[in-house]
């Protein structure tokens, strides 16, 4: 018995990859004939139901109902559909230009002006009667199949097909089913969906004891420069909990290169010397000298020399560089999150969509195939009192909320958002960009090339003027 369709959406939802290539092959022609009645093209048809496919495949977790699959896929099939259309009617080619324009021939200019007789013919149809006999002549769908993908009765279906019969001439009504049934989807076509975008998680849900008078180090180097809240109220062990993300054109390599973005939550001794973590960071990509134009390799960037560096920067604020070795020489609770040696990934640039922008390091671009790394975590921390947080971050936005402890932030490249409010600590801070700081103990803020802070009397003013330590 096959599963159902609310069966294979719970099995990808759950990692399971395969069970949305069983989906694919399910509904290929009814997605397929779907966008070919939108659009009156089999070549633009073909490429909007793969595309179909992959938005339906990154947004599947929007989906509430999974009995609900077929008729969610035709709206989203449909809104590509409508988009596409918009973007295109100001390049509008006339029929007879279209078929004048055809190469390959007598044999495939007389293909392409048959499928434009076709469309003529159906556009003479109602839309809901020629959408009936498009995905009736696209594979063979039976009736209740239609019905089912359409959310109408049977009879209903029935009734159409009967209309659309009446309407066209017998001659022309085969030329439609000769015609449709010559334009079939190549037998590949799930295969290029499933290889068109894989997206591979792993949850990230880790505890540890902290001391009140401990040390607790957070650092992160990340693609997708996340927002990290971190808030006090935990009893006695700090939480970690969130996701790591990573896409790849293939579903076996992702789950493989998964391990290439790191979250690990331990106890460490002098980070101050031997720094956060042993690594290698995405940093772009490059050609190489002495190849041919267009390969791509990727380049990475030591997170020891990174740490190096901060250092050396951290020598234009001479007592927060102090502050911050003291709080690091000794053993303290470490959270590292980052990436070590990603590997790049290529893809269109018209498939990347919203998410997975989110996650990608930008390398270059050829002939419209964009390179990059495209993975990283996304985490919150949930953090009992202690003496000292120290928040290392390559990029994103911190955000604390209720800490119980005096908090170092630290950012060289000026990157880094901060959010500070109900915090029972001094924070100090150094290349960040405050946000919105409120309820501070007192605030140091220091080389901050835009923006200025100071306390007073508990409420947060910007300052403009430039200066290398503010006290509250």
């Amino acid at each position: 018995m096959k599963p159902s369709d609310a069966e294979l959406v719970q099995q990808t939802l759950g990692g399971e990859r395969e069970a949305f290539g069983a989906l694919v092959e399910r509904y290929r022609d009814m997605v397929y004939g779907l966008c070919y009645h939108h659009l009156g093209d089999f070549e633009d048809a073909r490429d909007m139901a793969q595309e179909a496919f992959v938005a339906a495949f990154c947004d599947l977790s929007q989906l509430r109902d999974p009995a609900k699959f077929a008729p969610w896929l035709r709206q989203v099939a449909t809104h590509r559909c409508q988009s596409w259309l918009r973007g295109r009617r100001a390049n509008t080619v006339p029929l007879e230009e279209a078929a004048q324009e055809t190469d390959g021939g007598e044999d495939a200019l007389e293909r392409k002006a048959m499928q434009l007789v076709v469309r003529e013919s159906l556009s003479h149809l109602s839309e809901r009667t020629r959408l009936a006999l498009t995905l009736r002549y696209i594979d063979g769908y039976s009736c209740g199949e239609i019905a089912d993908f359409l959310e109408v009765p049977v009879q209903t279906v029935k009734s159409r097909l009967r209309l659309a019969k009446a309407q066209m001439r017998e001659e022309l009504m085969e030329m439609v089913k000769g015609t449709m049934r010559q334009q079939k989807l190549p037998a590949d076509f799930t295969r290029k969906v499933m290889a068109g975008l894989y997206k591979h998680e792993q949850p990230i849900d880790v505890t540890m004891d902290v001391a009140k008078d401990g040390v607790v180090f957070v650092y992160w180097h990340l693609t997708n420069n996340p927002t990290v809240k971190i808030s006090g109220g935990a009893k006695k062990a700090m939480r970690v909990t969130g996701r790591k993300v990573l896409f790849d054109v293939c579903c076996e390599e992702a789950t493989q290169r998964l391990e290439q973005v790191k979250v690990m939550l331990e106890t460490a001794e002098n980070v101050w010397e031997t720094g956060p973590a042993e690594g290698k960071a995405f940093a772009g990509m490059q050609t190489p000298e002495g190849v041919m134009q267009g390969r791509r390799e990727p380049v990475y960037a030591s997170l020891s020399h990174g740490w190096k560096s901060l250092k050396q920067a951290l020598n234009d604020a001479p007592e927060l560089r102090d502050r911050l070795a003291t709080a690091l020489s000794g053993r303290v609770m470490k959270l590292a999150a980052f990436t070590d040696e990603l590997a790049p990934m290529e893809m269109p640039g018209e498939k990347m969509k919203k998410e997975v922008w989110r996650f990608f390091s930008f390398g270059g671009s050829v002939k419209g195939i964009m390179f990059g790394g495209a993975g990283g975590a996304e985490f919150s921390v949930s953090l009992p009192a202690c003496q000292t947080l120290v928040v290392v971050a390559q990029g994103g936005h911190v955000v604390l909320s209720n800490v119980e402890a005096d908090a170092i932030i630290i950012n060289p490249d000026g990157e880094l958002r901060l959010t500070a409010q109900h915090l029972k600590g001094n924070l100090h801070a150094f290349g960040t960009t405050p946000d919105d700081i409120a309820d501070v103990a007192a605030t140091f803020i220091s080389a901050i090339p835009t923006a200025w802070v100071k306390e007073e009397a508990g409420v947060a003013r910007w300052w403009s003027a430039r200066t290398r330590s503010i006290p509250a």
